[in-house]
C-alpha cells in the first residue's frame, strides 16, 4: 500500500512539474509576442545630427520696439532657434505673422514656425490648403 501511495505521489508531482514547464513556456511565448518589435536597447544615434539650442516664444505680445529688444536678448544668450506658434483661423492675420517673421530673421535667428489650430476651436485640425498657403507665405516673406 505504501508503494502505491509513493507511485501516485510521484506521478502527481511529475504531472505538476510538466504543467509548470508548459506554463513557463507559454509565459515566455506570451512575453515574446507582446514585446515583438520593441527594441531592447536605445537606438543608435543618427549620423551627422546634433542637438540645437532653441526657445519657445510668444512674440505677438510685443510692439516693434519691445520685440526687437526681446529678440536681441535671445540672440545675446547665444540661442539661434526660435519656435513661434501661429494659431490658424479663417481670418488669419498675415500682417502680424509677416511682422514676426521679418523681425526674427532680421536678428539673424532661425524661425521654427508651428502652425497650430485656433484655441477658440479647441485646436481643430488645420485644412491642408491652409498649411500650403502658410508655407508659401513664409517663403515669400523670407525672400
Amino acid at each position: 500500500m505504501k508503494t502505491h501511495r509513493h507511485r501516485y505521489r510521484t506521478i502527481l508531482l511529475l504531472i505538476i512539474a510538466g504543467l509548470a514547464i508548459l506554463a513557463m513556456g507559454a509565459l515566455t511565448q506570451r512575453r515574446n509576442f507582446l514585446t515583438r518589435g520593441i527594441p531592447t536597447d536605445f537606438p543608435e544615434p543618427i549620423p551627422h545630427s546634433e542637438t540645437k539650442l532653441g526657445i519657445n516664444v510668444y512674440l505677438e505680445q510685443y510692439d516693434d520696439e519691445e520685440l526687437a529688444h526681446q529678440l536681441q536678448a535671445i540672440y545675446d544668450t547665444n540661442i539661434r532657434y526660435v519656435k513661434q506658434s501661429f494659431y490658424y483661423s479663417d481670418e488669419f492675420d498675415w500682417t502680424e505673422a509677416d511682422r514676426l517673421i521679418t523681425a526674427v530673421t532680421t536678428q539673424n535667428l532661425t524661425l521654427i514656425p508651428l502652425l497650430d489650430g485656433n484655441p477658440v476651436d479647441h485646436f481643430a485640425p488645420i485644412p491642408p490648403r491652409a498649411i500650403r498657403q502658410m508655407g508659401r507665405r513664409i517663403r515669400h516673406t523670407l525672400r
